[in-house]
């Protein structure tokens, strides 16, 4: 199927993301053992505003940051355990900030040449991003930083503050910055000790796209890039 959409787009190369993928990367790399991992990782909460809003989404706030935490501690395992050619960390913040320079990084990792239309994705939204996935309407708009931060509108105070007291260190690990220092409730504790223990018991990951170098990958898929 993905050298067939490859061929499509008239491709060398095919690419995939996934929620699920960096939880069975053992599993991946068996079947594709040349496959390089991107990670995209993004301030939690943006991501739990984004999933708040999100058509298929849960309605509670505590499973989008458990998941959250759980990928952040998924990422940080895959960098420990991955060699520097396998495994690549980028923050969505500094794409969208500059996506040149950063996609000239990502290419050089994946030992492809940079192509200026790498940093359009809108130009080709509207031959791979189907109508019906209305939460991926940016990726028809030019790369922009407008949703940087926009967690300071979309979430409230309450949000705020149980997403930091849950995510702990995570946030600062991938150089973002708490705005609250207010003490975990025990509500708030027992959710750090859960996923520390879902963590033991069945890993789960973040958001990473994996390319297969044994056959094509695909041409950039827009959605790749969180809008």
């Amino acid at each position: 199927m993905f050298r067939l959409y490859a061929q499509r787009f008239g491709k060398p190369r095919w690419g995939d993301k996934r929620p699920a993928y960096l939880r069975n990367l053992p599993m991946l790399l068996r079947m594709f053992p040349d496959a390089q991992i991107v990670n995209i990782i993004r301030d939690g909460r943006d991501c739990v505003a984004s999933l708040k809003e999100a058509p298929w989404s849960s309605a509670d706030i505590g499973d989008h940051i458990t998941s959250w935490a759980r990928s952040a501690d998924a990422s940080l395992r895959a960098a420990r355990r991955y060699a520097p050619d396998t495994y690549y960390t980028v923050r969505y913040e500094d794409l969208v900030a500059d996506p040149e320079s950063h996609l000239r990084k990502l290419c050089r990792f994946l030992g492809e040449d940079y192509d200026p239309a790498m940093a359009r994705p809108d130009s080709v939204a509207c031959l791979a991003v189907p109508e019906y996935k209305t939460w991926h309407t940016r990726t028809h708009q030019s790369v922009t930083t407008e949703r940087v931060r926009s967690w300071q509108q979309r979430l409230t105070t309450t949000e705020i503050e149980r997403c930091e007291a849950v995510f702990g260190t995570r946030l600062s690990r991938f150089g973002y910055e708490q705005s609250t220092f207010a003490t975990p409730t025990t509500a708030d504790r027992v959710d750090r000790v859960r996923i520390a223990t879902c963590d033991r018991l069945a890993p789960c990951g973040a958001w990473p796209t994996t390319y297969g170098r044994w056959c094509a990958t695909g041409a950039a898929n827009p959605s790749s890039l969180p809008g």
